[in-house]
């Protein structure tokens, strides 16, 4: 960074300003428990205040590296375009459908996500959260930062709380449409395999659904002589209207929202707000990766795949891909199991066990990774131990990215990551564990408690770090594992960062006195 992009610093100086550091963690907190806890209208609303509070600076980091630097008074130039653009696009993504379906789909290009945005006028009221960020720009000081680790901790935090259509190509298919038949029972199927169908019929407006082995089992629904009388859900549609009385409407985004109209559509009201319904944590925490081929898993849709009104009781009944089944009745939602396929509970305790047990074995590589490059820092001086060290880093940044290759039901897939693993094991993390161990042991035994010292403090607030967004993409809130390992991987830099400019004068003796030695040979 140039020391004279006075604008930059800027930036950074108002990310780590006390109400823009009180923005991020209010976000946080907010979209990620108090809007599943407790959704309401002010949950909405403070998400939008405070997320536009800070959002102008990460803009601002953008133009500072974009508008010349021979433009006069650039660096209120560059706070007024950031404050103007990110509250001109935030009303337009609000009231404008064109825009709001635009920002949804470069969400999805950028992170595979196209997030629960909403257009809502009432949102607007939270705009003048931008004067806010106005006045903490014009008193924010344009020297570098002295903390610059916490400016980037806070710039990824905000990133974080800032935070698809599926081929049609298999043979495994999940809840996708549901029909209703004459006599007011509903029925759906899903494909097992080529040309295996499961068929599951409700009496009681989808309260419950049971297997039938009679009907269907060789052929869809579609292709049955009975499929004409049927009245059944398209998948293509977002909206569901009540067979008898037309007033009462339904539409839905999906893996977003569910609204209601009772006036033909003049007028619509939120239903429910949709959890994120795609998490592949539930994925990972489902599959075995060790099954054989037959055991293929069906892709999941974003859901509502589609919807349709029950004639008899006016309950909506949603297909909602490998959730199964979601319906509304009387104002409240429930959730029913069709089949194997049901929503997964994400706090339960074997579940969790299973989507983060590869955790498990990269958890602990990191503190020996901090271990080693510790004493590194004081003790080894070729050229080929740093470069074993930053291999061992590489390979463990590799491996956390990827690590959800272990649940892919492709064997050759899974079996690389473990391979990479293994070698790292090995030839890097057992053979430097030995290096370490013996250089402590014969060369800085004295100050071994320092040592100690500084390895716990780092390796702990390291740990923290990284498992802090890996909590979040275990409770849904942030929708994919390779955005929330960047994160991780992100954050664990800044607090290593952050430890070694604390740390780097404690270290023992021997790194300042070869430091000293050096100088006189460049004299």
């Amino acid at each position: 960074m140039h020391k004279d992009n006075h604008a930059l610093w800027k930036a950074l100086n108002s990310f780590v300003h006390p109400l823009s550091i009180l923005a991020i963690l209010l976000l946080l907190i907010n979209d990620h428990w108090l809007r599943y806890a407790y959704p309401s209208w002010l949950t909405g609303k403070l998400g939008d205040f405070t997320w536009l509070l800070f959002a102008p600076f990460i803009l601002a980091i953008l133009l500072s590296f974009i508008v010349p630097h021979t433009i006069k008074q650039r660096s209120t130039l560059i706070g007024e375009l950031s404050i103007i653009a990110i509250g001109v696009w935030f009303a337009t993504a609000k009231t404008i459908p064109t825009m709001h379906g635009l920002t949804k789909d470069v969400l999805a290009l950028i992170v595979g996500y196209r997030g629960t945005l909403r257009m809502d006028i009432t949102d607007l009221l939270t705009l003048p959260a931008l004067l806010i960020s106005w006045h903490i720009w014009r008193t924010a000081s344009t020297s570098s930062v002295n903390l610059k680790p916490l400016a980037y901790i806070a710039f990824g935090l905000a990133i974080l709380g800032t935070l698809a259509s599926d081929d049609e190509g298999y043979y495994y298919t999940a809840i996708e449409t549901i029909c209703e038949r004459q006599d007011g029972t509903l029925i759906t199927q899903y494909q097992t395999g080529y040309a295996n169908y499961q068929t599951y019929i409700s009496d009681d407006a989808g309260a419950t659904w049971d297997y039938t082995f009679q009907l269907y089992t060789d052929v869809p629904l579609s292709e049955t002589d009975a499929y004409e009388t049927f009245r059944c859900s398209d998948r293509y549609d977002t909206t569901a209207i009540h067979p008898i009385d037309d007033s009462i409407q339904y539409r839905w985004v999906r893996d977003a929202y569910v609204e209601k109209s009772a006036d033909g559509g003049a007028t619509w009201q939120l239903l429910h707000d949709l959890p994120h319904l795609d998490q592949d944590v539930r994925e990972y925490g489902s599959q075995y990766p060790y099954d054989d081929y037959g055991s293929l898993e069906a892709d999941y849709r974003p859901s509502p795949v589609s919807g349709i009104v029950h004639s008899e009781t006016g309950t909506l009944i949603l297909a909602m891909s490998t959730e199964g089944v979601m319906r509304f009745r009387d104002g409240s939602v429930y959730y029913t199991r069709v089949g194997m396929f049901y929503i997964d509970d994400l706090q339960a305790t074997q579940f969790l066990q299973e989507a983060l047990g590869v955790q498990y074995f990269l958890l602990p590589t990191l503190w020996f990774l901090i271990m080693v490059t510790v004493v590194s820092l004081v003790h080894a001086q070729l050229l080929l131990t740093r470069l074993w060290l930053c291999l061992g880093w590489l390979n463990w940044v590799f491996l956390v990215i990827n690590a959800h290759l272990v649940f892919s039901l492709w064997e050759d897939i899974h079996m690389l990551w473990g391979i990479v693993a293994l070698g790292s094991l090995v030839f890097i993390a057992i053979p430097m564990v030995i290096w370490v161990a013996y250089h402590l042991l014969s060369s800085y035994q004295p100050v071994a408690g320092r040592f100690v010292k500084i390895i716990s403090i780092t390796a702990l607030l390291a740990s923290l770090a990284y498992a802090f967004p890996l909590l979040l993409w275990t409770q849904g809130t942030v929708p994919r594992y390779y955005m929330t390992a960047i994160f991780s991987l992100l954050l664990v830099a800044c607090v290593l960062a952050s430890c070694y400019a604390h740390f780097r004068s404690q270290l023992p003796e021997r790194y300042v006195i070869e430091k000293r030695k050096a100088k006189p040979k460049h004299e």
